[in-house]
């Protein structure tokens, strides 16, 4: 399987140091290009495809001139650093009739921006109505354009994820050297567009993208991603990823992300999973976070009344007792008044109708219901289909003068 090269690792390395400065000694070599294909040459540094990495190499070698440790010919180049990416000057014309629902779109299609023509729309697109603008994507990048009957609809672009993230390390569990070898494997939806506000569009949108994005990927660069990450900044929710099954993990630090930028806020952070195994080409066993219940565990036992319901958050732990009693209570006497059987305990009771009456606002439905809840998702967690049925039906007595 194919791991990440650490390029700039390799040829930092004192071990290395010797044989980069023979490569680099060839007065043959004029450019900077010549030198960093050497040295792809003589390292064994290529990608999935076998192809050579002399970006890669050659912004490795850059790093290295910074710290003095090598010199390098000037740029042969006249290119200004950082130039800004090609587009138009002029916003492109906004989408017409778009409905106000996603299934009504006519003609929606993902298109995988591959042209210089579709490169310099996407460019626009971003540049004239992303909030953050248009960016400089490094490393493997993959672009769409969402184009449709009513025109362009919106863009996507993904590009390398972030070197460290707390959350996602903490989330993943996985190591260092884990990072290191497979890093390549997490890509991040940098930049998502959406241009009109037609319901259900954006998740309809990335599940379509998300569907192919792996497959396209694999075919451009020889390998296939594993994960997909991405940020939203407040005040915005991430409703959309949340619809298109991406995960909240936690947040970013926030801070300056480079010396001269401003500080950020921190960032929601979402993780999707194209591939549910890549535990497994981690090489780390699978890891049950929750366990899977058979539909019957736990309610063929006196406690079954504890495991459904105790713990739950009512903001005393004398309460969640009674709630406990309270649940067998009722059990006791299904379909039928508390006071029906002649041997009720009237202080159990009393102490019943106290529970429910309780002001105190952790005494909420959401908060009764917080471990069966738990305790159904682990039975779910178990089978390989759940059907989630709700009853639409309405009843209505108006006509039925005899009811009350």
């Amino acid at each position: 399987m194919f791991k990440q090269r650490q390029v700039l690792r390799t040829l930092s390395a004192p071990s290395k140091r010797l044989r980069l400065l023979e490569v680099l000694a060839d007065q043959s070599l004029r450019s900077r290009t010549a030198m960093a294909r050497q040295v792809c040459e003589a390292f064994g540094f290529t990608d999935a495809k076998g192809r050579a990495q002399v970006l890669t190499c050659m912004k490795a070698l850059e790093k290295l001139e910074q710290r003095g440790v090598i010199a390098l010919p000037p740029p042969q180049n006249n290119h200004r650093s950082g130039s800004s990416p090609r587009r138009s000057s002029i916003a492109l014309p906004q989408p017409v009739d778009v409905p106000a629902s996603a299934d009504r779109v006519r003609g929606m299609r993902v298109v995988l921006v591959e042209r210089p023509q579709q490169r310099k729309v996407w460019n626009t697109l971003m540049h004239h109505e992303h909030p953050r603008g248009t960016t400089v994507f490094f490393g493997a990048q993959v672009r769409y354009l969402i184009d449709s009957a009513h025109g362009y609809l919106g863009a996507v672009g993904f590009a390398v994820a972030a070197l460290r993230l707390a959350p996602r390390e903490q989330w993943m569990g996985w190591s260092d050297q884990q990072r290191r070898a497979y890093g390549n494997r997490v890509r991040c939806l940098n930049r998502f567009l959406i241009r009109d506000a037609c319901r259900n569009l954006a998740s309809h949108i990335l599940g379509c993208v998300l569907r192919r994005f792996s497959d396209d990927f694999e075919e451009r660069y020889g390998y296939r991603p594993w994960l997909v990450e991405t940020y939203v900044a407040p005040p915005r929710k991430g409703t959309c990823f949340k619809a298109a099954n991406f995960q909240h993990i936690g947040y970013t630090a926030g801070g300056k992300r480079h010396a001269d930028s401003a500080e950020e806020v921190p960032k929601a952070v979402f993780l999707y999973e194209l591939d549910r195994d890549w535990r497994t080409h981690l090489g780390d066993p699978k890891v049950e976070i929750r366990p899977a219940l058979a539909p019957h565990d736990g309610m063929d036992s006196d406690q079954w009344a504890a495991n459904e319901f105790g713990g739950a958050p009512l903001g005393d732990k004398r309460l969640s007792v009674r709630l406990v009693k309270s649940a067998s209570l009722l059990a006791d006497v299904m379909r039928h008044p508390l006071t029906a059987q002649p041997s009720h305990d009237a202080a159990a009771l009393k102490a019943h109708y106290r529970l429910f009456s309780n002001k105190n606002k952790n005494v909420s439905s959401k908060n009764i219901l917080a471990p069966h809840r738990v305790r159904t998702i682990d039975r779910m967690r178990g089978q390989d289909t759940v059907l989630c049925i709700q009853d639409g039906s309405t009843l209505n007595y108006a006509t039925r003068p005899g009811c009350e």
